[in-house]
């Protein structure tokens, strides 16, 4: 579902914390964390924290980190420095034509600078506002999502009652179908002046029945439209529940045209698989 929160708090010691979350359209949890050098350790906690918040969705975190007003200062990292100049020697001995680093390049590098701010605050409460700030966000997306998502389920809610009158249509068509069927064959018998054998009408008759029975057909339909309204008003974690759902409908629906003795059948078949397309499209919103 897509979704957007933003939460924000100024520490004690002035520095200001920013959490902006989006949340897309995804079958599966796809989460993506973007977080200033200083925090990539917490991105394991990040992570869980999201797992045990959303199972379906892309979400997207990114951390923005402000300083306070106090001094920071920003210090060379000679360890990385030197495996970085090291590894562009390498590169020059194997490429010759490869152009050295520039210096600007080098202070550029994630690693090779590291800002030190002369703060009383200790790191371990700086990461626990962090983490406290993330849950407030996170929280804020679920709600938005949810939101978003008893919308969707009203529109779902409409498709089931769409389903329900298709397949009323199906139990009425069949008889019509099925009597209109007699009277074509009736019909072919008059005009090729052939003398009708009442047997082997009834024997004619019998094969098609049962050939274009959409009785089990119908039956399982409307007991997958039962089963989909049912996860649907339960709530919770449902979105893959009702996409299988629509498939076995969608499954339903084929065989139920396969069968179809009439224009009228036809239509309700294609009816429905329209119905369940648009109804796939929205759930795939749906955690």
């Amino acid at each position: 579902m897509t979704a957007f929160a933003r939460r924000e708090i100024q520490t004690d010691d002035g520095s200001r914390l920013t959490w902006e979350m989006r949340s897309l359209n995804q079958r599966f949890l796809e989460a993506r964390l973007r977080l200033p050098e200083g925090f990539y350790h917490l991105e394991e906690k990040l992570r869980h924290a999201l797992s045990q918040q959303f199972k379906r969705g892309k979400v997207e975190g990114t951390l923005h980190y402000q300083p306070g007003s106090q001094a920071v200062t920003r210090q060379i990292n000679p360890a990385q420095l030197d495996a970085l100049i090291a590894l562009a020697k390498q590169v020059q001995a194997t490429e010759p034509t490869a152009q050295p680093l520039r210096t600007i390049e080098l202070l550029n590098w994630p690693g090779v600078l590291v800002e030190e701010t002369s703060t009383k605050q200790p790191a371990s409460a700086l990461n626990d506002a962090v983490m406290a700030l993330f849950q407030e966000a996170v929280q804020d997306l679920s709600a938005a999502r949810g939101r978003e998502g008893a919308e969707l389920a009203n529109c779902l809610a409409q498709q089931v009652s769409a389903f329900s009158a298709q397949i009323q249509l199906a139990q009425t068509h069949y008889p019509k179908a099925l009597d209109l069927s007699r009277q074509r064959l009736l019909a072919r018998f008059e005009e090729a002046k052939i003398h009708l054998d009442v047997d082997r009408l009834e024997q004619e008759m019998v094969m098609l029945a049962q050939k274009s029975d959409i009785k089990e057909e119908v039956e399982r339909l409307a007991a997958h439209v039962t089963e989909f309204t049912h996860a649907l008003n339960q709530g919770g974690v449902v979105g893959r529940r009702l996409d299988f759902l629509l498939q076995e409908l969608n499954r339903e629906a084929n065989t139920l045209g396969s069968k179809a003795i009439s224009t009228a059948l036809s239509q309700v078949a294609i009816e429905l698989k329209v119905l369940i397309e648009q109804a796939r499209e929205q759930v795939q919103n749906i955690e």
